[in-house]
């Protein structure tokens, strides 16, 4: 979604969650929520460093040496943004239930079809001028001698912050500390692509665990930083765009995008859509009496969410149904792009309700009736 489609939904959300549960959620600290679920693209939380010859120290500059840059931003595109998927094609993660994005590592080098010169913004712009690439096999060139600078590497200093927040290894229980993941994620590069190495091997962090961390942020908090649960939302409602659920930046993204766009603002001001949403989220907001353990497996999107569900299966459930949209509604977009409505708006309503579901969640205390 764009910043004003976060803005919208999250909007609508709240004015939901005032509607069935009688939260208070108004006045400056309700807007300040609903602009911060927008800001998690402009993050400045994950840095790339561009090796130049042989690594050197990034944030330094040194004499006789081409000096390997440091930066959070390529193409106009916030670098933190590749925090924002969830990879359900490819199953079981390496690190988490289910991973981030990664190229190599993950779904986004099988099964392109969209050509990189058949995009003109966003990072992929750049990767636009290599025709014959695809979107994700563009920008995976485009990078590939430049790594993830995470912690535990020379020359850091707290630079990735968010790669420490969102990573979570006790979980899977391979790795000791969160060092010990982080290094494994974000192998190096050298001056030149190489197998193996630097960001087409990089396995960047799901976007349910951001959700978690943002959520585990505002129960720290309390009421008084109800922003902390701007990110929460816009981790949902990424959850449920079917390329951020299968792992891909190309076959099609920013057009899907595109028509999303345009879908809300024709359906957002419709008595029958808010209904919808509305009935939807009240059905969810009850207690699971059986509710899940560890991970949501495919078959779980048959499954009624509940407000007692972890904060990550509530995202993963999303993403089960985005990207059963990816693969049997778009047929993994092999055919190209062409909207699917109602597939479109199903998706919309089901991001729309769960982000609702979560600020119940959040700000009140669930008691059965």
């Amino acid at each position: 979604m764009n910043e004003i489609a976060h803005i919208k939904t999250t909007k609508l959300a709240i004015k939901i969650a005032n509607q069935i549960a009688g939260t208070r959620l108004t006045g400056p600290k309700a807007a300040l929520l609903a602009a911060s679920s927008a800001d998690p693209d402009y993050f400045q939380d994950v840095e790339f460093v561009h090796v130049k010859g042989r690594r050197d120290n990034p944030h330094k500059k040194e004499w006789l040496t081409l000096d390997d840059k440091a930066h959070f931003k390529s193409g106009g595109l916030s670098l933190t943004a590749f925090n924002h998927y969830i990879d359900i094609k490819k199953g079981p993660g390496l690190f988490d239930d289910y991973d981030g994005y990664s190229y190599y590592r993950g779904s986004a080098h099988k099964e392109q079809y969209q050509k990189a010169g058949q995009l003109t913004q966003g990072l992929a712009h750049i990767s636009a001028k290599l025709m014959g690439l695809k979107v994700d096999e563009g920008i995976s060139y485009w990078l590939n001698d430049e790594y993830v600078h995470a912690a535990g590497r020379q020359w850091y200093k707290d630079c990735s912050p968010a790669l420490k927040n969102y990573s979570y290894p006790k979980d899977q229980g391979v790795y000791a500390h969160k060092q010990a993941e982080l290094t494994a994620r974000f192998p190096l590069a050298g001056g030149r692509g190489k197998k193996g190495h630097g960001f087409p091997y990089s396995v960047f962090l799901p976007v349910d665990n951001l959700a978690r961390y943002w959520f585990e942020q505002f129960r720290k908090s309390g009421p008084k930083r109800l922003e902390y649960l701007g990110p929460v939302m816009h981790a949902i409602q990424d959850a449920g765009i079917p390329h951020h659920a299968a792992g891909y930046s190309g076959n099609w993204h920013v057009e899907y995008e595109k028509a999303l766009d345009k879908h809300i603002k024709s359906v957002y001001r419709e008595p029958d859509f808010h209904l919808q949403v509305k009935k939807l989220t009240k059905q969810w907001y009850w207690e699971d009496p059986r509710p899940p353990t560890g991970r949501l497996r495919l078959r779980d999107r048959g499954r009624k969410p509940a407000v007692n569900w972890e904060i990550r299966q509530l995202v993963t459930w999303l993403a089960l149904h985005a990207y059963h949209a990816y693969a049997k509604d778009y047929h993994h977009f092999s055919r190209g792009f062409k909207p699917n409505n109602p597939s479109l708006g199903r998706l919309y309503i089901l991001a729309t309700a769960m982000s609702g579901l979560v600020l119940l969640k959040a700000t009140t205390s669930y008691a059965p009736k």
